[in-house]
């Protein structure tokens, strides 16, 4: 899947971490069709949580994607 360099990017706020959803066009050039999530603000950087939640992440991005293993 060829990933688009400029997309609609929606961002939400939830507790404490920021969810960041990327979406591409679809057929009719609508920004309609989710294909990443990226979990920002995870708390400090190298804990289990940080790792977690990054792993959370490119874990849906690819199921988003159809390139689950």
């Amino acid at each position: 899947m060829t990933i688009p360099t400029r997309r609609l990017t929606i961002t939400e706020q939830v507790g404490p971490f920021t969810v960041a959803v990327g979406f591409k066009q679809d057929h009719t050039g609508a920004w309609t069709v989710p294909f990443e999530v990226f979990v920002t603000a995870r708390g400090k950087s190298g804990t289990e949580l940080d790792g977690h939640l990054y792993e959370i992440g490119v874990a849906a991005s690819k199921i988003m994607q159809l390139e689950v293993e």
